[in-house]
């Protein structure tokens, strides 16, 4: 990393783990070559592997027309009566429009072309303020094997500011170190860790200053979160994505005791198809125990108590 000192290690290209994503190859310039995409392509697959985020101009929708359906289909859930919803989960379940943005063409070609294999939106989150969320690796919370393929697409629906909560983020942190060692129930211990990892490899802090109708593409291990919103009144309506790859496992390190063996496997739909996507790799069916089960009906309780601003059309 350009201005390491003595003291700060150097990121460099990670090792793919098993047939990790290719933009994370030792090859990748070999790679890359053999692809032969286009010269917008390669350059933004090369900003993508370098940086860990590009954005994205042109999603491949009438923008106007979706963004303004998700906008009105969603005003009387973030606001019911006296309460108000700043995150709804899964609202995809509920509106056409907050479906077609999670399967914008543009947005699923780019995706394929970055990680080889078929895109799978399987979470949608739509904020009306800022999140204000502290510094995070999304790979903490969702992962895969083979590792990586995992990643987060964030659409403005209206422009960011420096007052309503704009989106922070360190290039190159999706280089870092997994998080797998911090779960479960070690959640403040993972964001003290962060801290430490910024100021040890010298990471610097950029803003999001994005337009409404804009897509910030991350990896998911880039280091992410909400800055402080100065506004009280201001609104930062958006809609965040995530996505897993086709012919991978799915899995939550947040929920897993890794030193146990106790791994969290994720059962997901496709937001596409509303299919749900088999438990299984092509060696066979993942079997997840009855405790595992119930194990994770309690972590989803307990989630649903922790954040009263959030409204979930899917448990």
């Amino acid at each position: 990393m350009e201005g390491a000192t003595q003291t700060q290690p150097a990121l460099g290209r990670r090792t793919p783990y098993f047939g990790g994503p290719w933009f994370m190859s030792p090859f990748f310039e070999r790679e890359l070559q053999q692809r032969g995409l286009d010269e917008e392509t390669e350059a933004m697959v090369r900003t993508f592997a370098e940086r860990g985020y590009i954005v994205l101009d042109d999603l491949g929708v009438d923008f106007d027309a979706v963004g303004d359906r998700v906008i009105a289909d969603l005003a009387p859930v973030h606001q019911e009566g006296d309460e108000v919803f700043n995150r709804i989960q899964d609202a995809w379940t509920e509106s056409e429009a907050v479906r077609s943005l999670a399967v914008a063409p543009k947005v699923l070609s780019l995706l394929e072309t970055l990680y080889g294999k078929r895109p799978i939106p399987f979470q949608t989150l739509n904020f009306l303020r800022g999140s204000q969320q502290q510094t995070h690796s999304d790979s903490f919370h969702f992962h895969s094997f083979p590792k990586h393929y995992m990643c987060g697409v964030w659409v403005a629906l209206e422009d960011l500011t420096e007052n309503n909560g704009p989106l922070h983020y360190y290039p190159e942190s999706h280089l870092l170190p997994d998080y797998e060692a911090f779960g479960p129930d070690r959640g403040d211990e993972f964001v003290s860790f962060i801290g430490e990892l910024v100021e040890a490899y010298g990471l610097e802090r950029e803003q999001a200053t994005l337009k409404r109708g804009q897509a910030l593409v991350w990896s998911a291990n880039l280091l992410h979160g909400g800055d402080p919103v100065t506004d009280i009144g201001a609104t930062r309506k958006s809609q965040v994505t995530h996505y897993f790859f086709d012919g991978c496992s799915y899995l939550s390190p947040v929920d897993s005791d890794m030193k146990r063996g106790l791994i969290q496997f994720r059962r997901i739909v496709d937001v596409g198809t509303g299919e749900a996507i088999p438990l299984e790799t092509e060696n066979g069916p993942i079997n997840m125990p009855m405790g595992d089960r119930l194990a994770r009906l309690v972590i989803l309780r307990l989630r649903q108590r922790s954040d009263p601003q959030m409204h979930r059309f899917v448990a």
